[in-house]
């Protein structure tokens, strides 16, 4: 099946270069069709109409700012027999379908670790056949994992893997600050911080183990980290967090009610 892009910026873009295959897409930066071409194997289309015409799956991949008049421009050239992939934020499937009747979607909450390869998306389906939901979920997978959801998940996965990164940098820069204050420079420690994280992350994903058993196995009684993780219980890290998440999630839920989620 060949896929289009409507739209090529950081998040379109990530999805282009990782496919490795040809398609298409439509974006107006210039700039970015020039470096996309040279750099993938996707070829960019003069209009919406010789994109809808060429593709069987369409990844919508612009700003919520111009999303209505990109839709009605989309109910013109009727996409029924097409396949809808959704990356803006926020927007529910319900307002596709009021704006296009009833159509084949996907709305996804991709994060922007795509860019690497390593991110997450939570993805919900409607009305796609078997080969359908497996062509999408092989592009979506082809930038990290996929959760085949619920859309009522999606505002959790926005407080976790979509605002998530913006917290793990936060993090890290703190962690590294804190390498600073005991003599190493400010790209070691970010160097050193951001590679412990990492690996931190893969033994989880990979040994299976809990979070709480690994972290047990690394602190020893009356040692570095036991003295350690009793400040940061002392600062109320853990709580911190989840109460992070939460606001995080009922912010998304306010927003997605006006249509669009603002990171």
């Amino acid at each position: 099946m060949v896929v289009g892009f409507i739209g090529a910026g950081n998040m379109g873009g990530a999805y282009i270069n990782a496919l490795n295959k040809e398609l298409y897409f439509y974006e107006t930066n210039k700039e970015r069709i020039r470096e996309l071409e040279e750099n993938t194997l996707g070829k960019g289309v003069e209009t919406l109409k010789e994109l809808v015409e060429k593709s069987d799956i369409l990844v919508l991949a612009i700003k919520p700012q111009i999303l209505d008049r990109v839709l009605d421009d989309l109910k013109e050239l009727n996409i029924k027999d097409k396949v809808l992939v959704t990356l803006v934020v926020g927007v529910k499937i319900d307002y596709y379908q009021k704006k296009l009747g009833n159509i084949k979607i996907v709305r996804v909450m991709p994060n922007t670790p795509v860019q690497v390869k390593m991110g997450v998306a939570g993805a919900t389906f409607v009305g796609l056949n078997k080969e359908e939901k497996s062509e999408v979920l092989d592009m979506l997978e082809s930038c990290g994992i996929v959760l085949d959801c619920d859309e009522s998940k999606l505002d959790a996965i926005t407080a976790i893997s979509g605002s998530g990164p913006a917290y793990v940098f936060l993090l890290i820069n703190a962690l590294a600050d804190g390498g600073v204050r005991l003599g190493l420079s400010k790209k070691e420690a970010v160097e050193i911080a951001s590679q412990t994280f990492l690996g931190a992350a893969q033994m989880v994903l990979e040994t299976g183990l809990h979070p709480e058993v690994l972290k047990d196995m690394v602190t020893s009684p009356g040692g570095t980290t036991a003295q350690g993780l009793a400040k940061m219980e002392e600062y109320s890290m853990r709580s911190g967090m989840i109460e992070t998440a939460k606001a995080t999630y009922e912010k998304a839920k306010e927003l997605g009610r006006n249509k669009v989620v603002i990171f």
